[in-house]
């Protein structure tokens, strides 16, 4: 089955057509197919929705090059470990090498928030965007840092705009909640400060 063939039956397909379309995308997607995966995020077959939510990761993970696929492995893995310092140093070399690679910028600012740098992980979620605008994960992590720094009309608008793509995230909807509260408690949107880390589930 041809990437064309998977896409057509993801959109025409009956529901067991369609799961396979998006295991078929999983192995040999790219990021023609990520637009129409996105789409299916707001389908009301949860399965089929856990499905694509992985298949989007596995298409971006790849960046077409072995080595640096390899490398944000190795740097995932030392991010697992609470190695973060390593982990940065490991992303920055996988932007080096393929600096159009979204996920070695969302990666990097994963580490970068876990480690309390907030601004510096929105400038590589703004970096990630740029480069792929579908990344509700990004959209929703670029949220925790302005919770974290308490400017809460930016973090409101960057979990909205996470679940305008994935309308099943329950994290982002949980921490839309979380800064809505906050916005109306503060009465202005908020203020730069030094909050501390949130959690992400």
């Amino acid at each position: 089955m041809t990437q064309d063939d998977a896409l057509t039956l993801l959109k025409e397909g009956d529901p067991a057509q369609r799961r396979e379309a998006t295991m078929v995308l999983a192995a040999i997607g790219d990021d023609r197919a990520v637009p129409v995966l996105v789409t299916t995020l707001a389908d009301d077959d949860p399965a089929l929705v856990h499905l694509v939510e992985r298949t989007l990761w596995e298409i971006w993970c790849r960046s077409g090059d072995p080595e640096t696929d390899r490398l944000l492995q190795v740097g995932i893995e030392a991010m697992g470990r609470q190695e973060l310092g390593r982990a940065v140093e490991i992303f920055s070399r996988v932007i080096a090498m393929a600096p159009g690679f979204a996920e070695g910028y969302n990666k990097r600012a994963t580490a970068l928030y876990l480690q309390g740098e907030y601004r510096r992980s929105i400038t590589d979620c703004e970096a990630t965007l740029e480069r792929n605008p579908y990344h509700f994960a990004c959209l929703s992590g670029q949220g925790l840092c302005y919770l974290a720094l308490r400017q809460f009309r930016q973090a409101e608008a960057c979990f909205r705009k996470a679940l305008s793509l994935h309308p099943y995230m329950e994290a982002a909807r949980h921490n839309l909640t979380l800064a809505v509260q906050a916005r109306i408690a503060t009465g202005n949107g908020g203020h730069r400060g030094n909050g501390g880390p949130h959690d992400h589930s």
